[in-house]
């Protein structure tokens, strides 16, 4: 299962690197332009010239601290939450339906969407990276990922070894 998905995303692994470095290379410069202006480039000076901050002028440098804040604040709480919704959901109708003895409906949902489980996902990555160090190719051939204990307790699951079926 696992291969039949890493394969039809390899060719998306190539051009999702090249968007990730790139990325990193806009983050970081933006970083280390931003901890220069915030530390050195905008205290220094007033420090220099012995400001003394007005009440105006203190009650706006709070104003858009606290500004500040509210948005770190939900870029670092709430936007991770927002991007997991999907597993957050996936976790709670399963954990709802084993609660309410209805675990059937776990297995028939885990039959029907594989490609969601971790055990896949990981098994996917995990492809995914040998391939793109390896080019795909080993000694000739195609590259075929050695058994992990995800790939046991996944044939063990379609055997219904795990859940006795």
């Amino acid at each position: 299962m696992a291969t039949e998905i890493a394969d039809s995303h390899e060719d998306r692994l190539e051009e999702e690197t090249k968007k990730l470095n790139k990325s990193f290379k806009i983050a970081a410069v933006i970083c280390v332009s931003l901890t220069l202006c915030l530390v050195i480039l905008w205290p220094m000076p007033m420090y220099g010239s012995s400001y003394i901050f007005s009440k105006k002028f203190f009650t706006g440098w709070v104003s858009v601290l606290f500004i500040w804040i509210f948005f770190s604040a939900f870029m670092v709480i709430v936007y991770p939450i927002w991007e997991g919704r999907d597993a957050i959901a996936i976790t709670f109708r399963g954990i709802y339906w084993d609660l309410t003895g209805q675990g059937y409906k776990v297995k028939q949902w885990q039959e029907s969407h594989p490609e969601k489980l971790h055990a896949i996902q990981s098994q996917v990555s995990a492809r995914l990276l040998a391939i793109s160090q390896s080019n795909g190719v080993v000694e000739g051939k195609t590259l075929q990922m050695v058994s992990t204990p995800q790939d046991i307790s996944m044939r063990n699951w379609r055997k219904g070894v795990i859940y006795g079926r």
